[in-house]
């Protein structure tokens, strides 16, 4: 019975932890989004200078201090959504295991890079 026990808060502690990154990825996407659409505005004013929300201040800044903010803030939050996407195919294939399954064929695969596909197609046509 507590060899049960363990097992079940196991699998539960570890599809919590898939649940609880799954949501912030999610948060972060909206981020990301937000941040995409303020880059795009900035892109199409005329303006100077803009004023950017830090926590409950707003300060003015450069328009193009501005975009390389924004553009800086994307890209960290573009990593951690990477981060956490392998996080939860790392504890997916953990959860199969403690639930005695194969784990996914092909779930690891990581697209190619430009620079990959690049190489790829150079080396097809020729």
């Amino acid at each position: 019975m507590d060899k049960t026990l363990t097992y079940l808060a196991e699998v539960e502690a570890v599809a919590q932890e898939i649940i609880q990154h799954k949501e912030e990825k999610l948060r972060l996407s909206n981020s990301r989004n937000k941040f995409n659409e303020a880059l795009r505005c900035l892109q199409k004013t005329e303006h100077r200078t803009t004023f950017l929300d830090l926590g409950r201040t707003l300060l003015e800044f450069p328009k193009d201090l501005a975009m390389d903010l924004i553009q800086k803030d994307i890209k960290e939050t573009t990593d951690e959504i990477d981060r956490l996407h392998s996080e939860i195919r790392n504890k997916a294939g953990v959860l199969r295991d403690l639930e005695h399954e194969e784990r996914i064929v092909g779930f690891g695969l990581k697209p190619l890079s430009a620079k990959e596909a690049s190489a790829l197609s150079k080396a097809i046509n020729y």
